[in-house]
């Protein structure tokens, strides 16, 4: 977690396990929006510059901007006259369209609020769509759930149908959204505020002052700095202003599976008979069908709604809220990692992960494949052997296994001898989990849910 504080100074703290903020850059900075490697972010300066900042060493990006954002390998900015730009890593393009607020998520994904102040989405096939509603702003997380500021500062969610969700946050002014689902925000009296499935440890207590200036730019571009000095942090649950600590149980989950996939979103998404392709929005109610045969693995996305499917005949698809389109390539393992980045395992065990320009081919001969944040890879080799890929390189772990799978929560796990289940712990052991029973597939949540297939083609989930 980022923030911009007095005098345009830049903050970090990482949430799960630090106490306090940690100065990062002395001044000069009017908006800051993390990027996928750890304190690596994209820097909107106070003169309208934008930067890239990593390691605590700043470069520049050409342009001028007045609102910026990031997500899924994708930097996007808004320029002068309201304009739309976004690139890949070879320069600025221009997008059609204007806005005044834009927020990046996964996939090439874009969310923004028009000079009307309605809001629309870009899905990267070159045009926007109109969603229901006006903010003032708005906020995707790594995992796709997308938030917007409404009228009377209210705090909205998008939930599954298209529609927005009232949240009980009190006066909210600008949002950030985080990993898991979590949203961190700003209220108008200057207090910083987080609605997570964690409780962030709080940050040192102090005054709070909260001032807003706005400098002209030029090139008809305008940055509104909001400076927020020594903050304090208010968490708040999903209900009751505390997360949930009821204990976890096995129980059966209705139905027969041969493959099972949760998305970060909550969604569950299970192969059954025939091929046929089910899923259970946000793991609550019944299956709905959405295939009714030709799949043979699923791969649930991090957006509500979406999947990655590899069908019987080896060929590659993506379902985005009951509609299909194909993609390049054939595979015999898929794999969708928790911030969003497709895996395949290709002819002869060759292993690819997607990019804005199409499928990259990385070095190695596997048999299964599981994708992690970051870049980051857990693979199964044609010898049942376990390797970790990180730097470019992949690296051996002690095991053997059938398949393996990352958690929406960053957990991995693996099946091994006799269908026993297994977890990764300290010091890269691995720690034996007794799943009441074998298993043959399994998918874990980012609330560290855990879905499984047994292979009688039962399930079972550990929630």
């Amino acid at each position: 977690v980022w923030h911009v504080g007095g005098g345009g100074s830049l903050y970090r703290i990482v949430a799960e396990k630090d106490g306090k903020w940690q100065k990062i850059a002395d001044g000069g900075v009017a908006q800051v929006a993390p990027m996928d490697r750890a304190g690596v972010a994209f820097l909107l300066m106070d003169d309208g510059s934008m930067r890239q900042i990593a390691g605590g060493k700043m470069a520049r990006i050409d342009g001028k901007a007045y609102d910026i954002a990031y997500g899924g390998g994708v930097k996007w900015h808004i320029g002068g006259n309201n304009s739309i730009y976004r690139s890949t890593g070879g320069g600025w393009q221009r997008v059609t369209g204007s806005a005044k607020r834009i927020a990046a998520g996964p996939g090439g994904e874009a969310w923004v609020i028009g000079t009307d102040d309605k809001i629309y989405r870009h899905t990267g096939g070159g045009s926007w769509s109109n969603v229901p509603g006006t903010a003032a702003d708005i906020a995707v997380g790594p995992n796709g759930v997308v938030w917007h500021v409404g009228g009377s500062n209210t705090l909205y969610r998008l939930i599954d149908g298209g529609k927005w969700k009232m949240m009980n946050a009190g006066n909210i002014a600008n949002i950030a959204g985080g990993p898991g689902g979590s949203l961190w925000a700003r209220r108008s009296n200057g207090q910083i505020v987080a609605y997570a499935p964690f409780r962030p440890p709080l940050a040192e207590p102090g005054m709070v002052k909260d001032t807003t200036t706005t400098k002209d730019i030029g090139d008809g571009l305008t940055v509104t700095s909001i400076i927020v000095g020594d903050p304090t942090i208010t968490t708040y649950g999903p209900k009751t202003g505390v997360t949930s600590t009821a204990p976890k149980s096995w129980g059966t989950v209705p139905g027969r599976a041969s493959d099972i996939s949760v998305s970060p979103a909550g969604d569950v998404w299970h192969v059954g008979g025939g091929g046929s392709l089910y899923v259970m929005t946000g793991g609550k109610g019944g299956w709905k069908q959405v295939a009714k045969n030709g799949v043979a693995r699923v791969a649930a996305g991090i957006i509500s709604g979406r999947a990655f499917v590899l069908m019987t005949d080896g060929k590659m698809r993506e379902v985005v809220d009951g509609n299909w389109r194909d993609l390049p390539g054939w595979a015999s393992d898929i794999a969708v990692s928790p911030d969003g980045r497709k895996w395949h395992v290709g002819g002869n065990g060759s292993v690819y992960h997607d990019t804005p320009k199409g499928w990259q081919r990385v070095d190695g001969t596997i048999a299964r494949i599981a994708g992690a944040k970051g870049g980051l890879a857990w693979a199964v080799g044609t010898n049942k052997r376990i390797y970790r890929f990180q730097g470019g390189k992949w690296a051996g772990l002690p095991g053997e296994a059938t398949d393996i799978a990352v958690g929406g929560d960053g957990s991995v796990w693996h099946i091994g001898g006799s269908d026993t289940l297994y977890r990764l712990g300290k010091g890269d052991k691995w720690e034996g989990v007794d799943a009441q029973g074998k298993v043959a597939a399994l998918s874990v949540g980012a609330d560290g849910a855990i879905w499984v297939v047994r292979p009688d083609g039962s399930m079972a989930a550990y929630r």
